[in-house]
């Protein structure tokens, strides 16, 4: 019971940013009054390109998750961290628990233009989380399109969609963060939440139309990179 409840603090903040950063609802308008990210990541990591079919994460023994397509591999040990379970997983896709974490209900879920949770990894404390999430921005924005837009798009009602949630203080900017040693297009938040400061970082990445939100967040500590640093390519 314990575990659950950790569990419910720990991705109750991350989750509910991270599916209001990528959940906005389809537009016809690509205008941006904010420049472009200038970025030396890969284009094909900043572009959506040719349909590519969907990968999902696979986790090892000892709890090592990897993502092919994505190129992720994040191990939670050194950072002491928990990963969350296939129910728990479920449950923050809106996947019924009955049914498992197959290829063929993430793509369900994906191509409803919702948000699939890949990998979550939470504190004992609650004061740290990390996740990953997959869409379909093509679903998702109407039409293909890049990050640039799908980050403004995301930007346009995050503020608001997070404070109706409880949250004030709200600041979101739009930036680029350092992600497998690369520069990489991503969002930073942050915001107050039962009276507790909540500092957020997003980075996104693309393969195909699918494009992988991963996001770490920690209370009280402005010190999310340490989370992203624990991401590594698979062949590393």
């Amino acid at each position: 019971m314990r575990k659950n409840k950790l569990f419910a603090a720990a991705l109750l903040l991350g989750s509910a940013i991270s599916c209001c950063a990528c959940g906005s609802s389809k537009s016809n308008d690509t205008s941006s009054t904010t420049p472009p990210i200038q970025t030396t990541t890969a284009p094909e990591t900043t572009k959506a390109s040719e349909a590519k079919p969907l990968s999902i994460g696979k986790f090892s023994n000892d709890g090592i998750y990897t993502n092919e397509a994505f190129d992720l591999q994040f191990d939670p040990n050194p950072l002491q961290l928990i990963m969350a379970n296939d129910e728990q997983l479920s449950q923050m896709s809106g996947i019924s628990i009955e049914n498992s974490l197959t290829l063929e209900n993430a793509q369900k879920v994906i191509d409803e233009g919702k948000f699939y949770m890949d990998m979550a990894a939470y504190s004992s404390d609650g004061n740290s989380t990390v996740n990953v999430g997959i869409q379909n921005i093509e679903k998702v924005y109407g039409s293909t399109t890049n990050i640039d837009h799908a980050i403004e798009e995301s930007m346009n009602s995050m503020k608001k969609q997070l404070e109706s949630s409880g949250m004030t203080n709200v600041e979101i900017s739009k930036t680029t963060a350092t992600f497998k040693g690369k520069e990489t297009p991503a969002l930073r938040i942050s915001a107050e939440a039962n009276h507790r400061k909540v500092y957020e970082t997003q980075v996104f990445i693309m393969d195909g139309n699918y494009m992988a939100t991963i996001t770490a967040t920690m209370v009280n500590e402005n010190h999310e990179q340490t989370l992203l640093d624990a991401f590594l390519s698979i062949n590393k």
